[in-house]
């Protein structure tokens, strides 16, 4: 059965996959740098997720690594409001932790 929980685990990857990819968008001014640079940045999130957290990952880490990592992978994404809206880092910063810590009980 699929919980609340799951679906806000949910939830914040897929915003944390569509901040990254816009982020990467936003950089280069040449359109097609734009394009090519969220489609990396989408393959190179999917990858990671993929191999190291999704359900079926290839390379299994538990404990406290991968806790830490996970954290850290959905929460960089939120970086890029650093300097303009701190607010958004701080909200996420704690959105996740407190998903990760229901996920893992």
């Amino acid at each position: 059965m699929i919980g609340i929980n799951d679906v806000v685990s949910f939830l914040i990857e897929i915003l944390s996959l569509a901040l990254l990819c816009s982020w990467a968008y936003s950089l280069p001014s040449e359109g097609w740098q734009k394009i090519l640079l969220a489609l990396v940045a989408f393959a190179v999130f999917a990858l990671i997720w993929a191999l190291f957290f999704s359900p079926k990952a290839k390379y299994q880490i538990s404990g406290n690594l991968y806790w830490i990592l996970k954290f850290l992978l959905l929460l960089f994404p939120f970086t890029q409001f650093i300097s303009k809206k701190p607010i958004y880092l701080i909200i996420s910063a704690i959105a996740i932790f407190i998903n990760l810590l229901l996920q893992s009980k």
